[in-house]
């Protein structure tokens, strides 16, 4: 047991999880595909119980001036400290003129392909209306062209919709292609940063709902958007 260790406790072998970092996903304004990224392949696991005061007074004692540890161990008892650091996506995200311009682009692409949409729908709505004004006079035989037509034009509508804005449409094509570059670029600049001050893991704290409260001392947002060449 190392140092760390907290004075005449044992720590017990249950493993907790560390909860799971997900970037978020939205049209035009958030970034795709960039799910957990913990640093140098590695997940790492971090016990701590709420329930042991002595556990939990000692951990509030290990803040260090340039990343939090904790103590981390293996099923056998034996304790390491790992040093792990925080970065705020949404900050860094809105800090790069390049993501910007590509929030823009999309926000653009995403506006025209509405319009084109919206314009098939109201030509159906009117096809329909008209159908229900002219029926009346209208033989069965042409009512039922008349309605085949009608759900055919509503059909075209459907399967516009889906190739603009489906799961693997068009939109989902363009976002991939501007984001993707982007997210390399900025997970390459956080990796740099973890490799350069010894950090296990770096956490994305504007997406993790569990992190209730953390210092802007183990922050590296700025050292990120540095290696990007922003500096703040």
């Amino acid at each position: 047991m190392v140092a760390d260790q907290v004075e005449g406790q044992k720590l017990p072998p249950t493993l907790l999880a560390l909860p799971g970092v997900q970037f978020s996903d939205t049209a035009g304004s958030q970034v795709p595909g960039m799910g957990v990224r913990l640093l140098q392949g590695l997940v790492e696991f971090l016990e701590i119980l709420p329930t042991d005061n002595a556990l939990t007074a000692h951990l509030q004692r290990l803040g260090a001036g340039d990343g939090q540890r904790y103590v981390l161990h293996d099923p056998d008892g034996m304790a390491t400290a790992q040093k792990f650091a925080l970065v705020d996506m949404d900050y860094i995200l809105r800090n790069v003129p390049a993501y910007e311009m590509a929030n823009e682009q999309l926000n653009q692409v995403s506006q025209r392909w509405e319009k084109e949409v919206n314009e098939l729908s109201k030509a159906a709505e009117t096809m329909y209306k008209n159908y229900q004004s002219d029926m009346v006079f209208l033989t069965d035989d042409q009512k039922k062209k008349r309605e085949e037509e009608i759900v055919a034009k509503e059909k075209e509508v459907t399967d516009l919709r889906y190739k603009y804005f489906g799961p693997e449409g068009e939109l989902y094509k363009k976002r991939q292609s501007l984001m993707k570059p982007i997210q390399e670029d900025v997970y390459n600049a956080v990796k740099a940063v973890a490799e350069e001050k010894g950090y296990q893991t770096i956490f994305d704290r504007a997406s993790s709902q569990s992190i209730v409260f953390a210092s802007p001392r183990i922050d590296v947002s700025n050292e990120v958007l540095a290696k990007l060449g922003y500096s703040k």
